[in-house]
């Protein structure tokens, strides 16, 4: 006799990222590549500079949190849903 089925390992149970996780992921590289600039510009003086990750990161942190209460103030499935309750079938054939 086998193996039970759930004795495999299947490479599709892995981590699937939600599209919040890759929303906030692009913000965090875009805010990253955008500090490390301000870092090197060598233009401004010391302070200036830390002056300016310092609203890089609050303008990145900011925009993080736009992102989670758009994601979950936007209803998902919303029409398929309301399609179910306004249609007046309730499974019925009648």
């Amino acid at each position: 006799m086998g193996y039970p089925y759930y004795a495999y390992p299947s490479p599709n149970y892995g981590y699937r990222p939600t599209r919040l996780d890759m929303q906030i992921q692009d913000i965090k590289n875009d805010y990253q590549a955008r500090i490390y600039s301000a870092k090197q510009d060598k233009s401004l003086r010391g302070k200036q500079r830390r002056e300016k990750v310092r609203e890089l990161k609050h303008e990145r942190d900011r925009e993080v949190n736009q992102a989670k209460v758009d994601y979950y103030k936007t209803p998902r499935n919303y029409n398929y849903r309301n399609n179910n309750r306004n249609n007046g079938n309730n499974g019925n054939n009648e």
